[in-house]
């Protein structure tokens, strides 16, 4: 597993990325602060940073890198047109659309 900061994270004051942690003040890890950006959109990166991140939780950065969520959404995809189309867009057969499924999320729980 990497070694990043565990999950929650958040975005508050100051541009910057915090380690959420209940009963505790919040600690800041990563500040988005930039000389060619503007506020608005530091602000909505940061707050992107921490929705990717905390969605994430449990994908190995490795998986991350290599695209496991767009493989994600297409095994859902071709799983949804198998289920509806009963051979899904590309012809797919119901253990096709199974093995797809499963690789993604096996893909996904690499570390």
């Amino acid at each position: 597993m990497s070694k990043h900061t565990p999950t929650p994270w958040g975005f508050g004051s100051g541009l910057h990325v915090r380690k959420v942690e209940k009963g505790h003040k919040d600690r800041s890890i990563i500040g988005t602060f930039s000389t060619h950006l503007g506020r608005e959109e530091m602000e909505a990166n940061g707050r992107r940073i921490v929705a990717a991140v905390n969605a994430c939780e449990g994908i190995s950065t490795k998986a991350l890198e290599e695209g496991v969520v767009k493989d994600l959404l297409e095994a859902c995809r071709a799983a949804l047109y198998g289920v509806v189309d009963r051979g899904g867009p590309d012809g797919l057969s119901q253990a096709e659309v199974v093995g797809y499924l499963t690789a993604a999320i096996a893909k996904a729980g690499k570390e």
